[in-house]
């Protein structure tokens, strides 16, 4: 008799690189007796919900097609946050979550889909209204990505100030062992709205050498030199220290230049 697992077990797939759920699931009675048919989910959690009937609900708006095929923003759903990412990302102007169904999603949830939303309008995405390979293979290609692609991120509440060039140089702790770089940074504000493109040069400086720059450290929040410079010692302090084991020469401090290269209009 052949073995049944009414438990999933997971199995992997060496050619794909995958791995998938299989568990025999009852499917209905035929002539008073259980039938069952081994099934593939890939999730657990979509395995897991045949068992117990719980499952996931995700309410969002989004571009779909009526009854006679015609194109309209319509209250949807999915089962599973992934699809909630796909809608996304292919109707990326049309994507929205009503108010009343906030509650359906947690707050990082929400957090991750509003920054990826907000990327996604910025490099100008449009909606994919006929899905066909061309069309698919055009997204890829965006102009204003390949502006950023060699960007890192800067979120921060100095945003405004930091593309504006209000804000030239800024100190920090830093590993040692990590390697200083000259880095472009796609800077965006704590809303999301991208703002521009800025250049951070950084090198070694001692602590007592922070006083030799023009550091705004009332517009990084501090009240006096001196407030800026413990916190930055603080944290050599707290980045030499691992566990139980104490480094003095683990930690740095370094100190940022900022070009700003570009002011998004």
């Amino acid at each position: 008799m052949e073995k049944k697992f009414y438990l999933p077990i997971m199995r992997y797939n060496e050619e794909t690189d995958e791995a998938y759920y299989y568990m025999n699931t009852r499917l209905n009675y035929v002539n008073e007796e259980e039938r069952f048919e081994e099934l593939k989910y890939r999730n657990l959690s979509n395995a897991l919900e045949e068992l117990t009937y719980a499952g996931f609900y995700y309410p969002f708006n989004a571009l779909t097609r009526d009854e006679k095929g015609n194109l309209l923003v319509g209250h949807c759903h999915t089962h599973d946050f992934e699809g909630v990412v796909q809608e996304l990302y292919f109707n990326p102007e049309s994507f929205s979550i009503p108010v009343e169904d906030e509650e359906y999603y947690s707050k990082q949830e929400l957090k991750y889909l509003r920054e990826i939303q907000a990327y996604l309008q910025f490099i100008g995405l449009k909606d994919v209204r006929d899905f066909t390979k061309k069309n698919e293979e055009k997204r890829p290609s965006n102009t204003r990505i390949k502006e950023i692609i060699d960007c890192d991120y800067c979120k921060s509440e100095h945003a405004a100030k930091l593309v504006s060039g209000k804000i030239k140089y800024d100190a920090q702790a830093y590993f040692r062992s990590m390697k200083l770089k000259k880095t472009k940074l796609l800077v965006r504000d704590i809303n999301n709205k991208f703002l521009g493109i800025v250049e951070k040069i950084p090198k070694e400086i001692s602590l007592d050498e922070i006083d030799k720059y023009d550091i705004d450290y009332k517009g990084l929040g501090f009240k006096t030199l001196k407030e800026y410079k413990d916190t930055i010692a603080s944290d050599v302090d707290r980045f030499n220290h691992v566990g139980e084991v104490y480094d003095p020469n683990r930690a740095i401090v370094i100190l940022n230049k900022y070009k700003v290269v570009k002011k998004f209009k």
